[in-house]
């Protein structure tokens, strides 16, 4: 499964950018379900030159020793053309295009034992431990759950979460994510 940060290389062309199969570029986000996938396209070195959205289907990824190789490649003997401008009123797939956010956000869990407790969103865990703490939650430590990503990501992971944190628990959300209805 492609995940953020992961580095692609398109398998076709995505000719309303001016990308071609064969351009390299990184996952700045997964949506959800992972049907689509926004990447960033950079010239070697420079700073970004398009941002897609692209299903995986465009998608292969690269790993291995080659992974540099690749870029070399791309940047010394193909003939890729003039990079599109970015549309920022939408996506590829036709999606209102957000601005871009800083990479800052983890999800989390509180834990009492091995009992979850408390499931949250952070871009600084330390003090955010130190406000549930504060606030006279009962727990003994605060475990990241996923890498960092955009506040918007982490609260799509953060709901993720608490759906499938609910389907194990009789429909009730953990102690402290308590709301009116449960």
């Amino acid at each position: 499964m492609l995940m953020e940060h992961d580095r692609i290389i398109l398998t076709s062309d995505l000719a309303e950018h001016g990308l071609p199969a064969g351009a390299v570029g990184t996952i700045i986000h997964v949506y959800s379900g992972g049907h689509a996938l926004e990447v960033e396209f950079s010239p070697a070195g420079d700073t970004p030159s398009a941002v897609a959205t692209v299903r995986p289907s465009q998608a292969h990824p690269v790993s291995g020793a080659g992974n540099q190789d690749i870029g070399k490649t791309l940047d010394l003997g193909v003939e890729t053309g003039p990079i599109a401008p970015i549309s920022r009123s939408k996506d590829t797939l036709g999606q209102p295009r957000m601005p871009k956010q800083p990479m800052d956000t983890i999800t989390y869990d509180l834990k009492k034992g091995q009992r979850v407790v408390y499931k949250g969103t952070t871009n600084d865990p330390k003090a955010r431990e130190a406000k549930h703490r504060a606030d006279g939650k009962d727990f003994d430590r605060l475990v990241q759950t996923s890498r960092r990503m955009t506040a918007d990501g982490a609260k799509e992971k953060e709901a993720r979460a608490l759906d499938t944190y609910r389907r194990g628990h009789s429909g009730q959300n953990p102690r402290y994510n308590r709301t009116d209805d449960g």
